[in-house]
Protein backbone atom coordinates (compact mmCIF):
# COMPACT_ATOMS: atom_id res chain seq x y z
CA UNK A 1 0.00 0.00 0.00
CA UNK A 2 1.13 3.19 -0.81
CA UNK A 3 1.01 6.05 1.98
CA UNK A 4 -0.19 9.30 1.54
CA UNK A 5 2.22 11.55 3.04
CA UNK A 6 1.15 14.82 2.38
CA UNK A 7 -2.19 16.71 2.21
CA UNK A 8 -1.61 16.84 -1.43
CA UNK A 9 -1.67 12.93 -2.20
CA UNK A 10 -4.72 10.61 -2.83
CA UNK A 11 -6.41 7.49 -3.25
CA UNK A 12 -8.17 7.09 -6.52
CA UNK A 13 -11.36 4.39 -6.47
CA UNK A 14 -13.01 3.12 -9.77
CA UNK A 15 -15.41 0.21 -10.05
CA UNK A 16 -18.03 -1.23 -12.90
CA UNK A 17 -20.59 -3.29 -12.43
CA UNK A 18 -20.67 -6.18 -14.75
CA UNK A 19 -18.24 -8.54 -15.45
CA UNK A 20 -19.02 -7.59 -19.15
CA UNK A 21 -17.40 -4.06 -18.81
CA UNK A 22 -13.82 -4.94 -17.16
CA UNK A 23 -12.91 -5.23 -20.51
CA UNK A 24 -14.15 -2.03 -21.72
CA UNK A 25 -13.32 1.53 -21.39
CA UNK A 26 -14.92 2.36 -17.82
CA UNK A 27 -12.41 2.21 -15.89
CA UNK A 28 -10.12 4.02 -18.45
CA UNK A 29 -12.47 6.68 -18.26
CA UNK A 30 -13.34 7.02 -14.43
CA UNK A 31 -9.46 7.20 -13.74
CA UNK A 32 -8.95 10.23 -16.60
CA UNK A 33 -11.60 12.07 -14.66
CA UNK A 34 -10.07 11.30 -11.64
CA UNK A 35 -6.61 12.69 -13.05
CA UNK A 36 -8.07 15.78 -13.98
CA UNK A 37 -9.56 16.50 -10.87
CA UNK A 38 -6.62 15.60 -9.08
CA UNK A 39 -4.10 18.14 -11.76
CA UNK A 40 -7.03 20.51 -11.52
CA UNK A 41 -6.07 20.53 -7.54
CA UNK A 42 -3.03 19.99 -7.46
CA UNK A 43 -3.41 16.86 -6.23
CA UNK A 44 -1.04 13.25 -6.55
CA UNK A 45 -3.04 10.07 -6.81
CA UNK A 46 -0.64 7.76 -5.34
CA UNK A 47 -2.78 4.68 -5.71
CA UNK A 48 -5.96 3.42 -7.27
CA UNK A 49 -8.42 0.70 -5.91
CA UNK A 50 -10.75 -1.19 -8.16
CA UNK A 51 -13.50 -3.05 -8.10
CA UNK A 52 -14.21 -5.55 -11.04
CA UNK A 53 -17.77 -6.64 -11.85
CA UNK A 54 -18.98 -5.30 -8.62
CA UNK A 55 -22.33 -3.52 -8.23
CA UNK A 56 -22.81 -0.40 -6.66
CA UNK A 57 -25.95 -1.99 -4.45
CA UNK A 58 -23.55 -4.07 -2.33
CA UNK A 59 -22.39 -2.36 1.29
CA UNK A 60 -18.80 -1.13 1.19
CA UNK A 61 -17.73 -4.61 3.24
CA UNK A 62 -19.27 -6.70 0.11
CA UNK A 63 -16.42 -4.32 -2.38
CA UNK A 64 -13.02 -5.88 -1.66
CA UNK A 65 -11.50 -2.06 -3.67
CA UNK A 66 -13.58 -0.36 -1.41
CA UNK A 67 -12.45 -1.96 1.79
CA UNK A 68 -9.30 -1.60 0.70
CA UNK A 69 -9.53 1.86 0.35
CA UNK A 70 -10.80 2.16 3.64
CA UNK A 71 -8.13 0.27 5.28
CA UNK A 72 -5.35 2.82 3.22
CA UNK A 73 -7.68 5.72 4.87
CA UNK A 74 -7.52 4.91 8.12
CA UNK A 75 -3.90 3.12 7.82
CA UNK A 76 -2.78 6.68 6.60
CA UNK A 77 -4.23 8.39 9.53
CA UNK A 78 -7.35 10.38 7.24
CA UNK A 79 -10.75 10.89 8.05
CA UNK A 80 -12.22 11.82 5.09
CA UNK A 81 -12.06 11.29 1.86
CA UNK A 82 -12.94 13.73 -1.59
CA UNK A 83 -15.46 11.64 -3.65
CA UNK A 84 -15.74 13.53 -6.90
CA UNK A 85 -19.52 13.22 -8.18
CA UNK A 86 -20.37 9.99 -10.88
CA UNK A 87 -22.64 9.70 -13.09
CA UNK A 88 -23.37 6.02 -14.46
CA UNK A 89 -24.54 7.32 -18.00
CA UNK A 90 -22.06 9.99 -18.96
CA UNK A 91 -19.72 9.27 -21.84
Amino acid sequence: MAPCRRENQAFSYVRVSGKGQIDGDGFKRQAETINRYAKANKMEIVQEFRDEGVSGTKEALDRPGLTDLFVAIKANGRQACDCGERNAHSP
